[in-house]
């Protein structure tokens, strides 16, 4: 199997809990909410793109435990190919995902795995080669680096979810074409003079991607293309948990790139995604489909009936 887009990068469990507020103390609380799905940076983005109806598969190395089981089974609830997931002895990273509602906060605790990541010579490269885009997330992961270069040999658009700051991944950026970043990564690498947004996303467009954006949450995104500034705002929604809503953005980016939409309307695109997915508790519960979010975007509107739907799903398959 082929896929458009192929996802590089770190497949996870996140048991998620959902509260009011966090108690502090040594207080308690009772939960909104409470299940399981797979989550990840650049493994969500591909349940997202998968939504949108656009053929996404990633590429990760899970444990043959139980939440491995789990992992490749929400991938392919979410419509991703898992053909080139390697399922081995060992056990995959949990994380526990604690959000609230009252602040907007969340929490994140995790029991790292012992599997490791792929290695290059683990990589399916034919698969990389028969996409329109590798999205990937690890710029100091050798197989990551060789899966870029790759890409890039072999015109295919190369796509990262900078979430944090770090030398490799600026090392990285001539073969990027596609750099989506956290405000986390623009605040770290432009410390001192992070108000010039436009000055400081055309010096990352100087070391090669095409495109630049960084998302700054309830605020919005800013973005450079092409001699152009863009600054978008959010949506406004009744929000009940932000837990993989920069995840998404990139999924549902890269879904619009290939409708052929210019950047501002890809983002646009994107930020209407993210907004529909934080209704809903997890990176995945809230994902909308081309046609709950064409009415999102047409009239504000959100159909509900799939979305809560699936809610049900997390719900009923907690413990199983």
């Amino acid at each position: 199997m082929t896929a458009d887009i192929v996802g590089l990068g770190a497949a996870l469990l996140d048991y998620l809990v959902n509260l009011p507020r966090i108690p502090s103390g040594e207080g308690g609380a009772a939960v909104n909410e409470i299940f399981c799905q797979g989550g990840g940076n650049v493994a969500s983005a591909m349940a997202a793109s998968a939504r949108l109806g656009k053929r996404s598969g990633m590429m990760a190395k899970v444990g043959g435990d139980a939440i491995g089981n789990a992992i490749i089974n929400d991938f392919q609830y979410n419509g991703v190919d898992t053909s080139h997931i390697i399922q081995c002895e060992g056990t995959s990273t949990l994380v526990v995902a604690v959000s609230e509602v009252e602040l907007g906060t969340r929490k994140f605790l995790f029991k790292k795995g012992d599997i490791g990541p792929l290695t290059p010579e683990e990589l399916d490269y034919s698969y990389i080669a028969s996409a329109k885009i590798l999205h990937i997330e690890n710029a100091a992961d050798p197989a990551t680096i060789a899966a870029a270069r790759y890409a890039k040999s072999h015109n295919v658009t190369v796509s990262i979810d900078a979430a944090g700051y770090y030398k490799e991944l600026l090392d990285l950026a001539p073969l990027i074409d596609i750099f989506i970043a956290s405000e986390f990564f623009y605040l770290e690498m432009f410390r001192g003079h992070e108000d010039d947004y436009e000055g400081n996303l055309k010096e990352i467009a100087k070391m090669g991607p095409g495109v630049v954006w960084v998302t700054q949450g309830a605020r919005g995104c800013v973005g450079y293309s092409a001699g152009r500034f863009y600054k978008l705002s959010s949506f406004d929604v009744a929000v009940k948990d932000t837990t993989g809503a920069g995840d998404v953005f990139h999924g549902a980016y890269l879904a619009a790139v290939l409708e052929g939409l210019p950047p501002d309307e890809c983002a646009r695109y994107a930020s209407a995604v993210s907004a529909v997915k934080c209704m809903y508790v997890g990176g995945r519960t809230g994902l909308p489909n081309r046609h709950i979010l064409e009415r999102f975007l047409s009239d504000g509107a959100v159909e509900t009936d799939e979305l809560d739907q699936r809610l049900s799903y997390y719900r009923n398959n907690f413990m199983k």
